[in-house]
């Protein structure tokens, strides 16, 4: 189906973020559906946040840490 395969490059796109607006509104597509359709899909949305959380929270941990490296230090780590 179209809809897995566009899941698919959402998810490998990259953009945490941006893939969970989009892939909340393609597996919206399949309803509710059973209890454990709606299982998988529940924990498709939670991999997808803690991933986007995830992100984030590295990004600011490398700023912080390029804040307070001194300049000369990091060139001679190298």
């Amino acid at each position: 189906m179209q809809v897995f395969d566009d899941i698919e490059a959402l998810l490998d796109a990259g953009e945490a973020s941006t893939a969970l607006k989009e892939v909340l509104a393609l597996v919206h597509q399949f309803g509710r559906g059973s209890s454990v359709l709606a299982g998988a899909i529940d924990d498709l949305i939670i991999d997808l946040s803690t991933l986007s959380l995830a992100r984030m929270l590295a990004r600011k941990r490398l700023l912080k840490i390029k804040l307070l490296a001194p300049r000369q230090s990091v060139g001679a780590a190298s």
